[in-house]
C-alpha cells in the first residue's frame, strides 16, 4: 500500500470554500486531490470550528487519498494513516473523519463485497480510536463517481441504497474550484504523465547549449537565468530560450541558489534572508518575483515543463522545487511523482529525500504564521540550541 497522498492545499483566506453537507464534499473531493480517484480511500478530516442550532461547522485540515488495500491488508490502514492523523488530534479541538471508498471489491452478483466492507469498517473504526479522532461518516462510491451509498451517517452504520452523486455542476463549490484553477484531470494516471513528460528534442538543445556553457563559464549570467526562470514560471512568459534554459540549469545546481527559490515561492518554509543575506535577498527578489497568486496550478505546470526541456540527468534540482511548491499546495499526486522522479534522477539528493521523508509520515507542509513566529523568536536573541 502507498504512502497517503496529502490533498488540499492551504487558500488564502479570500479562497475559503463553502461546502453543505457530506453529498457537496463528495462532489469536489476531485477538486481536492486533483483527479477522480479510482480503487482509492479519500479521507478527509475536519477540525468543528462552531455549533450553531445543532448544525456543526468546520474546516477541512487534512485530505489524503490511499490505494485500496487488498483484502488481506486493510487493518494496516492504522499503520499508514494513524500516524499524520494523531498528529492533528493532538492539535486540539474535535476531529471528525469523512471517509469515501472509491470502487470497491465485488462478489460475483457485482455488489460491493459484503466481508472487505465489514473489514474496511473495522480499520477505520480503530484509525479513529487510535488517532483520537471520530469516525463521522462512510460512503462508498461507483460508476466512475456517479453513485454513492452511505455505510455510517454521524457515527451510526446505516444501510442506504445507491444513489447519485450531485452533478459537480450543480455544486457551488465545484465552481468556486474551478475559478481557483482547481479543475479535476480524470485519472491519477493522466497527473503522472504530466509530470514525467519529456520534450527530448529541447532537452538536447539545452544539454547543447550546456556543454558550450561549460567550455566558457564566464558567459553564464546569473541575473538574466532567475529573470527568465520568473517571467516564464510566474507570469507564463515566453518560454526561456536553450541558453537561457543552460543558465537557469546551471544556477539552480548551487544549492544556495536553489533553496533560496524555495524561500522566495514557498516562504512559509523560510525566507530568502535566511539563505543570502538581507542585501543578496533584496537582489534576488527583483530578479524572482513570488509565487502567483493567481492560477498557481498553471504556474507550477510550466516549472514541470521546463524540467521536461532540460537533460533528464540534470533535472533533480527543477524536480524538487516542483515538487516542494506541490507539497506546500497540497496536491500530494504531482508531490510524490516530482519528488520519485527527482530521486531516479539522483537517488542521493539530499533536498528530494527530506521531502520524501517527509511525504511517507504523511507531514503536514508548515503553516506560514507558525513559521513567522519561528522567526521572530530566533531575531529576538539566541537561546538554547536544539
Amino acid at each position: 500500500m502507498k504512502t497517503p497522498e496529502l490533498a488540499g492545499g492551504s487558500p488564502r483566506n479570500d479562497e475559503t470554500v463553502l461546502v453543505r453537507g457530506i453529498t457537496h464534499l463528495l462532489a469536489v473531493v476531485p477538486h481536492l486531490i486533483g483527479y477522480l480517484p479510482g480503487r482509492s480511500l479519500v479521507v478527509v478530516a475536519t477540525r468543528i470550528e462552531s455549533t450553531r442550532s445543532g448544525v456543526h461547522r468546520g474546516g477541512v485540515v487534512f485530505a489524503a487519498r490511499v490505494d485500496l488495500p487488498p483484502p488481506a491488508h486493510v487493518q494496516q490502514l492504522t499503520q499508514v494513516l494513524g500516524e499524520p492523523l494523531r498528529r492533528l488530534a493532538g492539535e486540539g479541538g474535535q476531529l471528525m473523519l469523512h471517509v469515501f471508498g472509491y470502487d470497491l471489491p465485488t462478489g460475483p452478483d457485482g455488489e460491493v463485497d459484503a466481508g472487505y466492507v465489514q473489514a474496511l469498517l473495522q480499520a477505520l473504526e480503530t484509525t479513529a480510536l487510535w488517532a483520537g479522532t471520530e469516525l463521522h461518516d462512510v460512503d462508498l462510491v461507483r460508476e466512475a463517481g456517479r453513485q454513492h451509498r452511505r455505510l455510517l451517517v454521524a457515527t451510526r452504520r446505516t444501510h442506504e441504497q445507491w444513489q447519485p452523486v450531485p452533478d459537480a455542476a450543480d455544486v457551488p463549490a465545484a465552481a468556486e474550484f474551478v475559478l481557483q484553477g482547481r479543475a479535476p484531470l480524470a485519472s491519477r494516471e493522466e497527473v503522472a504523465a504530466a509530470v514525467r513528460r519529456r520534450d527530448e528534442e529541447a532537452a538536447a538543445r539545452t544539454d547543447l547549449a550546456l556543454t558550450l556553457l561549460a567550455a566558457d563559464r564566464a558567459k553564464l549570467d546569473p541575473d538574466a537565468a532567475l529573470r527568465a526562470l520568473g517571467a516564464w514560471v510566474v507570469h507564463g512568459a515566453p518560454s526561456p530560450t536553450a541558453r537561457e534554459r543552460a543558465w537557469i540549469i546551471a544556477e539552480l545546481h548551487d544549492r544556495q541558489v536553489r533553496d533560496a527559490l524555495l524561500g522566495r515561492w514557498l516562504p512559509q518554509m523560510f525566507e530568502v534572508q535566511d539563505i543570502l543575506g538581507s542585501r543578496e535577498a533584496a537582489l534576488f527578489c527583483r530578479r524572482v518575483p513570488p509565487w502567483p497568486r493567481e492560477a498557481p496550478d498553471a504556474a507550477l505546470d510550466r516549472l514541470l515543463e521546463l524540467a521536461a526541456k532540460v537533460p533528464f540527468e540534470l533535472g533533480a534540482p527543477v524536480l524538487t522545487v516542483a515538487a516542494f511548491l506541490a507539497w506546500g499546495r497540497g496536491q500530494g499526486t504531482v508531490a510524490n511523482e516530482a519528488c520519485d522522479l527527482a530521486l531516479e534522477v539522483d537517488p542521493d539528493y539530499r533536498m528530494a529525500v527530506l521531502l520524501r521523508e517527509c511525504l511517507e509520515h504523511g507531514v503536514k507542509p508548515p503553516r506560514a504564521a507558525a513559521n513567522r513566529q519561528g522567526r521572530r523568536a530566533r531575531r529576538r536573541g539566541p537561546g538554547t540550541a536544539a
